[in-house]
């Protein structure tokens, strides 16, 4: 309380001892003051008085020298009397009596007069007075001049003096005592409120201020005292609060608890059905596609034999509902799997052109039963080759047109893709499906995208469907990281849009356009624009030039004018209007054609449907003109140009002893599997590679570490040493040379182990069944230092329905697909899978009876990487729902999959007595083998 007290005794001291000291001080000097001019006045009074006294006895004794000497001498005997002087008339000193006046005193002559005079010297006073009788003053004898001391006057004005400084210091040191007594009271009752205000700070609210002592601060401790009172009152109240919202809490969070339990276990369960709803629909589609596959094979089988028109007709029907239905299970299944969010897109190389034109010509069928005609644009700045998952871009594709075909009852469906935006790895697409149907009012458009979703629900609908084709697409396009949208208006027409992003393809080869179309000129017959301009792009991507016509007579004239200028037209591209087949004038189309030939050298090129192509060659001359089925795509109709305007020289294949590397690649494949071993290292040969085989982990370490390779490729799952430790081990043995790429091969979903992949030091995988152009593209993509491979592309295919294969217990064609379309190693690797199925079933029945689930897991996964190149997909279905559900440690259906497998594996064994493998694999005989079934 230091501080308090200083301040409170500094101020007051400031307000209380300096003013009653200066007015103490002032009321002294005031008084000292008048009481000195008193005693000067009574002194000179005095003087004044005594003087006159002796002047009248010197008076009476003037005439008596003695006389007035005895009282001249008696008056100086007086205490205070200093001396006393007489003069006569004439101002002359007669008698003088005690010391001599002092030397400064000169008698001045105006002092003579009639009146007293005073003078005050540094010790004394004299007083002058006449001497003269009573009765007459104006008549002077003389005068008589008194020397009084003031020695004792001065001495009491010292007293005085002293007497108002002592009362003064009196007054300031009881007025100081005084404020310091009521400073000390003050701090002392400041400083108790501050001690009560501090520890009611620190908590301390039942502390208490007790000022009984000091009256003035009353109220103050009073006031202090209820505001403890107060805050005390407030923090029990606050407590209890406090205390209750705590328990509230408690059970608040014993409550979530329960819930949260409860909503685990509710999620799980959740997670267990749509797993189980999953496989249920994944096993029950596979069920219905199977029957539905033989149903439309068969059915195709039947409209190619002699049946009458009633029954055409009715096979028709029936190929189109089990197409219908086999759309929908189709969707269901992939709806599922994007609900559950189990759906996963593969990044593999594509083109973007050659998907769109495949998803048309599946819709072409349909397109043509309606007379419409499917037309692509696509923008030339958009990469050709692109990353991505064309399965799924084809998916949405084909839902996109199909429902503009749906609603559209004639006209064109033009699509349009066009590059949005573009980095060094990555290209947003934006994709347009434009029609001529109904269009969609703005109420309606929120329900496209919606699952099971349909505009039109009453029972008189014109549509079918289930109202799942938009939904999965939006799903699909989400996972492109795309958005899927539509703009129609009422009065006719819809244009469905969505975005997407694709990677760029770094290391695939740009298409090496060899322009052998330049400097010549074509024509279109055409009154479809539209169409007209997309023959316009393709033909002038080779440089090549196209005019567009609408009437034969101006036909004539303009290919007439070009020959005559030695500029003559290649070729006349005919449209066939689908509205108009059947009103076709064949005498004068046939004229026309011959016409062109003979005068012009013109060939002619019908755009036609595969309807009107039938009925043209029918009643045309043969091999006086072509046919380009529409829809129309770049590569038939370059192929078909180049084919009859300026064929392409053959080009020296890719021996097993030549290679496109400027030196070849030294590459290891590791698989335990001796059907994919082989069938890797024939690829890799094929592509000019120096290959390395070996079996198993520890072998590849061996062969690493004696061997310098460009690359690996290594299987994950095998005996000794798996894929993933011989890597870890690879990678510990390199600290610090040079870093071999390592591709992992598996037949297991890649997005569930791409971390694990990644940490064990891999550096890329494939899934299996691998083919080349996935092992060109994946070398090219790490091997950047050497010459690039030339780009793999597939090969055209003839236009056929779509079709399942997965009804077949051996698929001949796709078997040879997979082998790079090598008869030799299909019939190899079918042959090797057939001899190891009888000792890898009695594995694995030997293995699941003693709950050998190691074992089992490592058989049955053998066997499915030898099911992925072979062309057995119930086979192959069947193994690899066995082992993913051995990985997931998931056996609660392993005995009805264990049952569905020797089934299978039965099936195929009996399929192998049946059939003769070297007659099957004939090369000449592949067409006909493709369509034997189990």
């Amino acid at each position: 309380m230091p501080t308090i007290t200083r301040a409170v005794k500094t101020r007051s001291l400031k307000y209380a001892l300096i003013p009653i000291a200066a007015i103490t001080l002032c009321l002294s000097a005031m008084l000292t003051v008048l009481y000195v001019m008193q005693l000067e006045e009574f002194a000179k009074e005095r003087g004044h008085h005594v003087s006159r006294l002796l002047s009248q006895l010197t008076y009476q004794s003037m005439h008596n020298r003695l006389l007035l000497q005895s009282v001249v001498h008696t008056a100086v005997t007086d205490g205070d009397i200093l001396a006393v002087r007489v003069y006569d008339l004439n101002r002359n000193p007669i008698i003088h009596s005690g010391p001599r006046f002092s030397e400064d005193f000169q008698l001045d002559p105006n002092q003579f007069g009639l009146d007293p005079q005073h003078q005050v010297e540094r010790k004394s006073s004299l007083f002058t007075v006449p001497i003269h009788a009573d009765h007459d003053t104006f008549a002077p004898f003389g005068w008589l001049v008194v020397e009084i001391a003031s020695d004792d006057y001065t001495l009491l004005q010292y007293k005085t003096l002293l007497i108002a400084l002592l009362l003064g210091a009196i007054v300031a040191v009881a007025s100081a005592w005084i404020s310091l007594s009521f400073s000390r009271d003050l701090a002392e009752g400041l400083r108790l409120v501050k001690q009560g205000m501090a520890q009611l700070r620190k908590g301390q609210l039942d502390t208490r201020v007790n000022a009984d002592q000091f009256v003035e601060f009353d109220d103050l401790a009073v006031a202090f005292n209820q505001l403890a009172e107060g805050l005390k009152q407030q923090q029990e109240d606050i407590q209890r609060n406090m205390d209750q919202s705590i328990e509230d809490l408690r059970e608040t969070l014993e409550t979530i608890e329960i819930q949260n339990i409860e909503l685990d276990l509710a999620r799980k369960e959740a997670v267990e059905a749509s797993r189980v709803k999953s496989d249920f629909l994944a096993n029950t589609s596979h069920e219905i596609r199977t029957p539905l596959n033989g149903i439309i094979g068969f059915t195709s089988l039947l409209l190619k034999t002699q049946v009458s028109d009633q029954q055409r007709e009715y096979l028709r029907t029936i190929q189109h509902s089990s197409q219908g239905l086999l759309t929908i299970i189709n969707d269901v299944l992939d709806f599922s799997k994007i609900e559950s969010g189990r759906l996963q897109l593969d990044y593999i190389p594509m083109q973007l052109r050659q998907v769109i034109e495949e998803s048309m010509q599946i819709m072409a069928p349909a397109a043509h039963e309606k007379g419409l005609q499917l037309i692509l644009h696509v923008d030339p700045g958009l990469p050709a080759n692109l990353l991505g998952d064309p399965l799924r871009m084809k998916q949405v594709m084909t839902n996109l047109i199909s429902n503009a075909i749906k609603f559209s009852s004639g006209g064109n469906i033009e699509v349009t893709a066009s590059l949005k935006t573009q980095s060094e790895t990555q290209v947003e697409a934006n994709i347009h499906v434009k029609d001529t149907g109904e269009g969609i009012p703005e109420s309606d458009r929120k329900k496209l995208f919606q699952a099971f979703s349909q505009l039109d629900t009453s029972n008189s609908r014109k549509h079918g469907g289930t109202g799942l084709g938009l939904a999965v697409s939006k799903g699909l396009v989400k996972r492109m990281k795309g958005e899927i949208g539509v703009e129609s208006n009422a009065e006719g027409g819809s244009l469905f849009w969505f975005t997407a992003t694709f990677g760029v393809d770094t290391q695939g080869d740009e298409e090496n356009k060899q322009h052998l179309l330049e400097g010549s000129h074509f024509v279109a017959l055409s009154n479809n624009m539209p169409l007209a301009h997309q023959l316009q792009e393709i033909v002038g991507s080779e440089r090549g030039k196209l005019q567009i016509m609408t009437g034969i007579p101006e036909l004539i004239g303009l290919v007439k004018n070009h020959m005559q200028n030695n500029q003559p037209i290649e070729a006349v591209f005919y449209d066939i209007d689908p509205h108009q087949e059947k009103l076709l004038d064949l005498h004068n189309l046939r004229e026309l054609v011959d016409q062109l030939k003979r005068f012009y050298a013109c060939k002619t090129i019908f755009l036609c449907t595969p309807s009107a192509r039938r009925q043209l060659e029918h009643h045309l001359t043969p091999d006086s003109q072509e046919y380009l089925e529409k829809p129309v795509t770049l590569n038939r109709t370059l192929h078909l140009l180049r084919k009859e305007l300026a064929p392409l020289k053959e080009e020296t294949s890719i021996g097993r002893n030549s290679s496109p590397y400027e030196n070849k690649p030294r590459i290891l494949a590791v698989d335990d599997n001796p059907a994919n071993l082989q069938l890797v290292g024939e690829l890799l040969n094929g592509l000019g590679a120096e290959v390395a085989l070996a079996s198993d982990g520890k072998q590849a370490i061996e062969l690493a570490e004696n061997k310098l390779f460009d690359m690996i490729f290594m299987d994950l799952q095998m005996p000794v040493m798996d894929g993933l430790e011989a890597t870890k081990i690879i990678r510990s043995r390199e600290s610090g040379k040079r870093r071999t790429p390592i591709v992992a091969l598996t037949a297991h979903a890649m997005a569930e182990q791409k971390s694990q992949l990644l940490l064990a030091g891999m550096d890329d995988y494939l899934s299996k069944p691998v083919s080349e152009a996935q092992l060109a593209h994946i070398i090219n993509r790490w091997l950047k230092t050497r010459k690039q491979l030339p780009k793999i592309a597939e090969k055209p295919e003839p236009e056929q329905p779509p079709t399942d294969s997965s009804g077949r217990v051996v698929d001949i064609q796709q078997s040879l697909k997979l082998a790079n379309g090598k008869p030799g190693l299909a019939k190899d690797m079918l042959s090797m899978l057939l001899a190891n199925l009888p000792a890898d079933s009695a594995k694995i029945r030997n293995s699941a009876d003693s709950n050998d689930y190691a074992t089992l897991e490592a058989t049955v996964h053998r066997l499915h990487g030898g099911c992925c190149y072979c062309g057995v997909a119930r086979l192959k279905s069947a193994a690899q729902a066995l082992d993913k559900a051995l990985q997931n440690k998931d056996h609660s259906q392993l005995a009805a999959q264990l049952d569905n497998l020797y089934k299978e594996i039965d099936t195929l064994i009996a399929w192998s007595r049946d059939h003769d493998l070297d007659a099957l694999f004939e090369t000449d005989t592949s067409e006909k083998s493709a369509s034997i079934t189990g």
